[in-house]
């Protein structure tokens, strides 16, 4: 289905679907830095998280992160309930995960901060696993591969356990972190609890 969606929005064939006709919008939340709109929405009991892309001649940005998310196992991403296209916008409505993001946390020198990093990895891996399995596989000559956005503030700590949001990243992290000529790499790993935990 992923891979339907993802040819016929690149074509402009993906029909038109209002993604508040089964949801509600209960507020605005913190637009993204891309200019996408994001809103806290519900259907019935369940609340959702709504991200509407901002309007682009070139919505293959839109579609990697909308793909990167729906292809991803719910241990390591927010779950997704619906995507689309709405006035040759894409949206996605996922989860509302509850929790903070790695940049707010503040490491305490206990074995929860050990268990948060174990966490991070496991997630880094199957992220890993999956674009090299089914991205590159299945997406790679549709969707260009980059990476921009692994940082402290797209890694988010629901309990104990590190989910992966955002995702302006279709390659893996390793490449990135491997690359020590990078200020990826040092972007990625600038970070206090970081440094400590490294």
């Amino acid at each position: 289905m992923i891979r339907n969606f993802i040819t016929n929005t690149l074509c402009g064939r993906t029909e038109s679907t209002d993604p508040l006709r089964t949801w509600n919008r209960v507020k605005a939340m913190t637009d993204g830095k891309s200019g996408a709109h994001v809103y806290l929405v519900k259907k019935a009991n369940v609340l959702g998280v709504l991200k509407l892309y901002a309007p682009s001649a070139d919505s293959r940005r839109s579609v990697r992160d909308i793909a990167m998310t729906v292809i991803l196992p719910d241990s390591i991403s927010p779950h997704v309930f619906e995507y689309g296209v709405y006035n040759t916008r894409p949206w996605i409505i996922m989860e509302k995960l509850e929790g903070h993001e790695l940049y707010d946390y503040q490491p305490s020198g206990t074995q929860k901060d050990l268990e948060i990093l174990s966490s991070i990895l496991v997630a880094l891996n199957s992220f890993d696993k999956t674009v090299q399995e089914v991205y590159n596989r299945e997406h790679k000559d549709t969707l260009q591969p980059c990476h921009r956005d692994l940082h402290p503030h797209n890694i988010f700590i629901c309990g104990g356990v590190a989910k992966l949001i955002d995702f302006d990243l279709a390659i893996s992290p390793f490449d990135v972190l491997r690359d020590t000529t990078s200020t990826h790499r040092q972007q990625a790993l600038h970070h206090p609890w970081l440094d400590y935990m490294l």
